[in-house]
């Protein structure tokens, strides 16, 4: 039987043998004689001999976390931490290999790294990293953002979360102002823009434009054809503050010089109206923005200075907007000892009381249809239940949920539904709606021909304050 040999291999590259330095004892203070020297010298030739004639290796002392290894020609002991190191650099060779392959044949499937996100959480992750390095055509990042989370706003099913795009039409409505000449526009059927609305002592009423003109071309640019966001971004995006503006009216070309200024978009009107010789002021609110509430203090003092005895405020197809708003106007008519409306979140109800010093002690009306939803409904509802206003018209929408805005790093914002509102006195109007105390249909003549003599709510307004 051939004898076993016994072999300790390092890893790594081989170095000389050094055993004399290994087996050396460690010095000490010990004074050594030259008989001494001169008998390890002969010892070690001899151990060298030996080695020689039998062609084994010396092997360092086997420590207890050294691992044997013994086949019929070789036994090899490795150390624990020599096979953790062996061990990694297979792993990243492997990983390094198997990257290369997944570039070179176009491997889909991206590897799933370890995450504190859920799995579908992280697979969202890993599809949009795919779409944004791998689509063929033209998509920016925060195309793809704001697509996902219209896509989770759709899941949701909210009749009410939508996105909010910076500069859109619905954040200037919210914000109840933008940078401009003070006109709205559409595309009309030809596909050109046209002035829908002047506003009131805006740069663009001073330079003469009307409704229905149809914009050829700012300074160099033509817009004939283009859609109105095309003129609204260019306006906005220059640093000039004057335009020359081209508009046809009719078969007529006109050119202006106009300039762009801050617009507050009007959503108060008001005019104090007579009935029986009394004094009754009238206040349209057509959307609760960022301006109305200061909008509405304007309009009221003017027309408690000029005797008004009676007021009615009509909300008649406002569809909301700002909570933030409502408050604020609510507390012109209500002190801080009344409950303005309540909200239930998380299963938690919390109240809100008006931030005002003095309650209003004239009679009111609220005017309200089917298209007053929201806002509206919190307004209409706070002044019957705490201020003893009558409700006329017909019943209001019943939308008795919260949404609030989000707002993203790109300046885009989403709305989404948190919580539900209830009345002053803690009733849930939703899908309901707010019933009014006198009932009246809007006429049918008031549609051929629209007057306040033909607003047949507006003159039962007038008839109730009147008496």
């Amino acid at each position: 039987m051939k004898e076993e040999k016994k072999i300790t291999k390092r890893v790594g590259r081989p170095k000389k043998e050094t055993s004399d330095k290994k087996t050396a004892p460690k010095k000490t203070t010990k004074t050594t004689s030259k008989k001494e020297i001169t008998d390890k010298k002969k010892t070690t030739r001899t151990v060298k001999s030996i080695k020689e004639n039998t062609e084994s290796v010396k092997a360092e002392p086997i420590k207890q976390e050294e691992i044997k290894i013994t086949s019929s020609k070789k036994e090899t002991s490795f150390k624990t931490a020599e096979i953790l190191i062996l061990t990694l650099v297979t792993c990243l060779i492997s990983l390094f290999v198997g990257m290369m392959i997944s570039t070179k044949f176009g491997c889909e499937t991206p590897k799933k790294e370890s995450s504190n996100y859920s799995d579908e959480l992280q697979e969202l992750i890993q599809n949009y990293e795919y779409i944004k390095n791998r689509y063929e055509g033209q998509v920016t990042e925060k195309k793809l953002l704001n697509g996902a989370i219209n896509g989770m706003l759709d899941a949701t099913g909210d009749p009410f979360a939508s996105m909010i795009e910076k500069d859109s039409n619905l954040e200037v409505q919210l914000n109840g102002s933008f940078v401009g000449i003070g006109i709205e526009m559409i595309n009309n059927e030809e596909g050109n823009i046209q002035v829908m609305t002047v506003f009131k002592d805006s740069p663009a009423e001073k330079a003469g434009m009307q409704p229905g003109d149809i914009i050829k071309s700012v300074n160099d640019l033509d817009v004939m054809g283009k859609q109105t966001t095309v003129l609204s971004t260019y306006i906005k995006g220059k640093e000039d503050k004057s335009f020359d503006i081209t508009f046809l009216r009719g078969e007529e070309e006109i050119q202006k010089t106009i300039k762009k200024e801050l617009i507050v978009i009007p959503s108060v009107t008001s005019e104090m109206m007579e009935k029986n010789g009394k004094k009754i002021g009238y206040i349209h609110i057509s959307v609760f923005s960022g301006t109305t509430s200061s909008q509405l203090k304007k309009s009221l003092e003017e027309l408690e200075k000029n005797g008004m005895e009676s007021l009615i405020i009509d909300v008649r197809d406002n569809v909301g907007g700002r909570l933030d708003a409502v408050t604020e106007m609510l507390s012109y008519f209500l002190d801080s000892n009344h409950i303005i409306y309540q909200e239930e979140l998380d299963g938690k109800v919390s109240k809100t009381y008006s931030k005002g010093k003095v309650n209003k002690t004239y009679p009111m009306v609220v005017l309200m249809n089917y298209n007053s939803a929201s806002s509206s409904e919190i307004l209409a509802s706070a002044l019957q239940e705490q201020a003893n206003a009558a409700l006329i018209g017909t019943k209001s929408y019943g939308k008795g949920t919260v949404q609030r805005v989000k707002e993203l790093q790109n300046g885009d914002q989403y709305k989404t539904t948190i919580g539900k509102w209830l009345t002053s006195k803690g009733v849930w109007i939703n899908e309901v709606g707010l019933t009014p105390d006198v009932e009246v249909e809007l006429s049918e003549e008031y549609y051929k021909n629209p007057s306040n003599e033909t607003d047949n709510q507006l003159q039962s307004a007038l008839d109730y304050l009147g008496k």
